[in-house]
């Protein structure tokens, strides 16, 4: 079992310097890619957390609805009953960022 993790772990380092050496020799092509695939995860793992509402107003010192402040309240509180479930399945299914750049 260890031989052949030690196995898989060699060729995954392997694999990992083909694609350095892949991106050396077309980085725009590769970062055009791996922005768009990153931006699209983004914009799908934020959509879950972002609500937006448009009110049509006149007059920006007042609200337009009344007891729109009650509204909101409830809506928030109705969402942090939720917020543990939304939190634990960001957490299994969230982007992970690693920053390279620093070293190891």
């Amino acid at each position: 079992m260890i031989f052949e993790i030690n196995l898989f772990a060699g060729k995954t380092l392997v694999l990992y310097h083909k694609f350095i050496e892949v991106i050396r020799l077309a980085p725009r092509i590769m970062t055009d890619f791996l922005c768009l695939e990153h931006r699209e995860k983004v914009k799908n793992f934020l959509n879950e957390f972002v609500y937006r509402t448009v009110f049509e107003t006149k007059d920006f010192a007042l609200p337009s609805e009344e007891n729109i402040g009650e509204e909101h309240h409830t809506f928030a509180t109705s969402k942090r009953a939720n917020q543990g479930t939304a939190n634990e399945a960001a957490t299994r299914n969230g982007l992970r960022v690693i920053d390279i750049s620093q070293g190891a």
